[in-house]
């Protein structure tokens, strides 16, 4: 069952304020209240007008929010009473706005919404939620659902609702159009007649529902002529003059109040704020020839926008190209807006311009990189601009995920056309590849595997090792045998746990070649690690006679210990009881080096055994020596 609780009272209570113990609203307590309002006027255009995660969406959130907290420090609830264009705290108007399309009350009242609370503990989310349904309802109502029924299904802990049922003929709880009247009919029954309609004899807003093929002014008179037969001319413009006031004056409090909310606004999303305005207004109601000329202006705007080049205005105008094209009311004057928006933002020199100023504008480069991801492929040119100008490292990450992202089908071509003398952009090139997945090793790695940086060298051999296929095994073969120390040594790292039949033979051969006693300890040490892993018990008697100081290094005690500490090393990855026999003997050994070394590697055999509750094995690679 729904958290909201609504109730249904007779009409007869609509439109008066509940007393609440008796007595007046307090004067410092009804300014909080009204204050309530003033934020959240604010907070309902903000979010009307920028993306949900906008800084000034959160500025004015976190004014709304502050303001309640405001009210909550003398209050336990906000009760608030609802009439037509009013909304009163203990009797007192805390809010009042008669323009229908705007007005928080209208928008209740009309649907039957009477009383509104929002407890104490109402949390930020519930907050943000409740603001949302109204700024829906008022930008795009549904002719389906009414706001009763959306509060309804809200289910809101914190904030609740009474219905106020004003047909005397259907009975209480009947809900929305209970009785033989519609709603609308209800409506104009009320207590609250609409002044714009008696002025207009009730015809509601036929008045502006001008044809097509007459002017504005044309209109009008001839409503005045309908409704005032045989009036002179100078009567006829007052009367025009007072129907014109009636619809079009904007009152003082809220001209100040869109002039604070303007003013608010980072200068650079003023020009998106004027767009949205102008869209609302001819899409409202406005005829066709108003439409044409305000799409004209819309055109110079977006055109004026992308110059301006501020990337969370531009993001939003994306934004309003999809929503155009997403909605089935767009008036025909505006079918082709969504393509012409896409054409000024998406223009591939446009971007491209873009990119060259990431990291050198006051456009931070990860809104630029936001944005193309936004706009797809043709922003393609844009971010290889960010790859060769950005020495950022992270800009760099994010730009590869992006690129293969929207490029993924055709990522080759941009890999091949990558800067390799950048570093930045080599490596660029190795995580675009790996990326890219599949098991052909293209000819760019011959040349990435010649560039003078270091660590493009090692994640070229990594990428290769993560292949692992015939070629990429005879290319880490020959690799091992390369003129760089460097290169063999990363080689000899990545081989380690691919276990291809021709890296296993060309590392068994490479451990025991004569001229192994020319290379570094270091070199050793990863090459017998290497032996250890791929070989196996395979290679455990040319081992122990290694370690007995029968092998090639019998000549010279210096060179007899290397040999027995090589095979230590070799022996902590070779599984079976044989392995720890011969790591047992070594470890009572005269030397001590290797003595100390191979008790030590027992001791994480045993930790091992003891965590996995399993027989002694090989502990991993990343353990210590």
């Amino acid at each position: 069952m729904s958290a909201v609780k609504t109730h249904n009272v007779s009409g007869a209570g609509r439109g008066t304020a509940r007393a609440r113990d008796g007595a007046g609203a307090d004067p410092r307590r009804l300014e909080k209240a009204r204050a309530i309002f003033v934020s959240l006027s604010k907070y309902i255009s903000a979010r009307t007008i920028y993306a949900g995660k906008s800084p000034i969406v959160g500025k004015f959130a976190a004014a709304f929010e502050q303001a309640l907290q405001a009210f909550f420090q003398d209050e336990k609830e906000l009760s608030l009473s609802v009439e037509q264009y009013q909304i009163k705290w203990r009797g007192e108007t805390v809010y009042d706005n008669r323009e229908k399309k705007e007005s928080l009350a209208f928008l209740l009242y009309k649907d039957g919404v009477g009383e509104i609370t929002i407890q104490a503990a109402v949390k930020p989310a519930e907050l943000e939620k409740f603001v949302d349904l109204i700024r829906s309802e008022i930008c795009c109502p549904s002719a389906h659902i009414d706001i009763v029924s959306k509060l309804w299904q809200s289910e809101f802990t914190n904030i609740s609702y009474r219905v106020f049922d004003e047909s005397a003929e259907g009975s209480p709880g009947a809900g929305r159009g209970a009785g033989n009247e519609s709603h609308e009919q209800r409506l104009r029954a009320g207590d609250h007649p609409d002044p714009a309609s008696v002025d207009r004899g009730g015809r509601g807003n036929s008045d502006f529902v001008v044809p097509v093929t007459e002017s504005l002014g044309k209109h009008l008179y001839k409503v005045i002529e309908r409704k005032h037969p045989g009036a002179g001319a100078p009567e006829k413009e007052r009367h025009l003059q007072r129907l014109l006031e009636s619809h079009f004056t904007l009152r003082a409090e809220e001209l100040s109040s869109r002039q604070e909310e303007f003013s608010a606004l980072d200068e650079r999303d003023k020009l998106l704020w004027l767009l949205n305005t102008m869209l609302d207004f001819t899409r409202t109601g406005a005829d066709a020839t108003a439409a044409r000329d305000i799409l004209d202006i819309i055109k110079r705007l977006v055109r004026s926008m992308a110059q301006e080049a501020h990337i969370p205005s531009l993001i939003a105008l994306l934004d309003v190209r999809k929503k155009l094209s997403a909605d089935a009311a767009t008036a025909a004057e505006f079918v082709s807006l969504p393509k012409q928006i896409e054409d000024e933002l998406t223009n591939t020199e446009f971007l491209l311009g873009l990119g060259k100023q990431a990291g050198r504008s006051r456009n931070d480069a990860r809104e630029i990189l936001e944005y193309f991801r936004l706009v797809g492929d043709t922003a393609v040119r844009g971010l290889r601009e960010i790859l060769s100008a950005s020495s950022d490292t992270s800009i760099h990450e994010r730009t590869c995920e992006i690129l293969f992202e929207i490029a993924r089908d055709y990522i080759m071509p941009i890999i091949e056309d990558l800067n390799l003398d950048n570093p930045l952009e080599a490596l660029d090139a190795v995580h675009l590849l790996r990326r890219r997945g599949g098991d052909e090793v293209s000819e760019i790695v011959g040349k990435l595997l010649s560039s003078p940086d270091a660590q493009v060298r090692a994640c070229t051999i990594e990428y290769l090792a993560g292949i692992g296929n015939d070629e990429a095994a005879q290319l880490l073969c020959r690799l091992l045998d390369d003129v760089d120390m460097g290169v063999r040594l990363h080689t000899f790292a990545a081989v380690e746990q691919l276990e291809h039949p021709s890296i296993i033979v060309r590392v068994t051969s490479m451990c025991f070649e004569e001229d192994i006693a020319t290379k570094s300890m270091d070199e050793l040490e990863r090459m017998f690690r290497a032996l250890g892993k791929l070989a196996g018990t395979s290679v455990l008697d040319r081992i122990r006679r290694m370690a007995s100081a029968r092998s090639l290094f019998s000549i010279g005690g210096a060179r007899s210990r290397r040999s027995k500490l090589l095979a230590v090393t070799a022996l902590r990855y070779i599984p079976g009881q044989g392995a720890l026999d011969t790591l047992e003997k070594l470890a009572t050994d005269g030397d001590n080096l290797v003595r100390s070394k191979a008790q030590h590697v027992l001791n994480l055999l045993d930790e091992q055994e003891q965590e996995t509750g399993r027989s002694k094995t090989p502990v991993s690679a990343g353990g210590g020596e």
